[in-house]
């Protein structure tokens, strides 16, 4: 499983979209451009869903933080954040154990 090439954006609230677009993430092109994820109507507050969004938008970043440090994270293979690490990997791209 492939997902959309970073980075990702966060829709500035300044733009023309209006204040709403907050909750939404855009693909490398920014808004308008290959939406990602839309948080507007999930039922939360509105500072819930923006957060949401920016933990999104950061996805592509974190996955590749995380495949480094398992990659370079060697001398204790057997410890429990290094097995959580391949766990959220795994789960990121779709693949079983």
């Amino acid at each position: 499983m492939k997902h959309t090439p970073g980075p990702w954006i966060q829709c500035d609230t300044n733009r023309i979209y209006g204040p709403s677009y907050a909750a939404t993430v855009w693909g490398p092109k920014g808004p308008g451009y290959g939406l990602i994820a839309d948080c507007r109507h999930c039922g939360l507050t509105t500072d819930d869903r923006v957060a949401n969004a920016k933990l999104i938008a950061a996805a592509p970043e974190l996955l590749e933080a995380l495949e480094e440090m398992v990659k370079h994270c060697n001398l204790f293979p057997e410890a429990e954040y290094r097995k959580n690490a391949i766990a959220a990997i795994t789960k990121a791209k779709g693949e079983s154990k």
